[in-house]
């Protein structure tokens, strides 16, 4: 008898070997009996639950024989059945690909660095953290696809970034313009003309090197030394 079927699955935290099968034949029926192998009473499972050090499904428990069809109405008892040895056989427990999910402020970048990832289906009881960092689809506010894993790396060899998905909620950041000092001459009205350095000094305050374009800036009184 040997183990075939399925021999490599997706880490799930457990050494199921779902897909995996004993086969294997009886001889020595006499003529007219249906003799077949019944694995009913064996259990597989990995030899291991993790990526790293599992590398076979073995089996557990006693296979025996049924009877299929019997033209001299034959009885399980009227045979001696030896078990067969059913040997390991060599199989794999690959990475499960992560689905990302995080969240930050705005900060004028595709940067989606590691440390603010986490894995939506991490397999409970596991712990997991990422290096490195990814690139999202756009800068701005809003939920924003990882569209490059860059050098992503997880801390869990039972997990991989090779194939994952996911994506990072961006927040939009609250910022303060305060007006720049500026100055005129005096001609009674609380008007002032905005000049581009001005609106450079009032960009000093965004993130990413995000500009502003107009703005309009007014005394509180018209008065000369305001």
């Amino acid at each position: 008898a040997a183990i075939g079927g399925t021999l490599t699955k997706t880490y799930d935290g457990t050494n199921a070997a779902t897909g995996a099968s004993v086969s294997g034949a009886v001889t020595g029926a006499i003529t007219g009996d249906t003799i077949a192998l019944d694995a009913t009473p064996v259990s597989l499972a990995y030899n291991g639950t993790h990526v790293v050090g599992t590398n076979a499904i073995v089996a557990s428990g006693t296979a025996g024989f049924t009877i299929g069809s019997s033209t001299a109405g034959s009885l399980g008892t009227d045979y001696s059945f030896a078990a067969p040895t059913i040997s390991s056989a060599a199989a794999t427990i690959t990475p499960l690909a992560v689905i990302l999910t995080g969240s930050r402020n705005y900060d004028g970048s595709t940067n989606a660095a590691g440390s603010i990832l986490t894995a939506s289906n991490l397999v409970a009881g596991d712990t997991l953290s990422f290096a490195g960092a990814g690139t999202l689809v756009a800068k701005n506010a809003g939920t924003q696809g990882v569209t490059s894993l860059g050098t992503l790396t997880p801390s869990n060899t039972d997990y991989t970034i090779t194939g994952a998905v996911g994506a990072v909620a961006i927040s939009p950041l609250a910022v303060t313009l305060t007006a720049p000092a500026v100055s005129k001459t005096y001609d009674a009205t609380t008007a002032y003309a905005t000049q581009t350095g001005d609106l450079t000094a009032l960009a000093s305050s965004l993130a990413g090197g995000d500009t502003v374009t107009s703005a309009t800036i007014v005394y509180s009184n018209k008065n000369a030394g305001v």
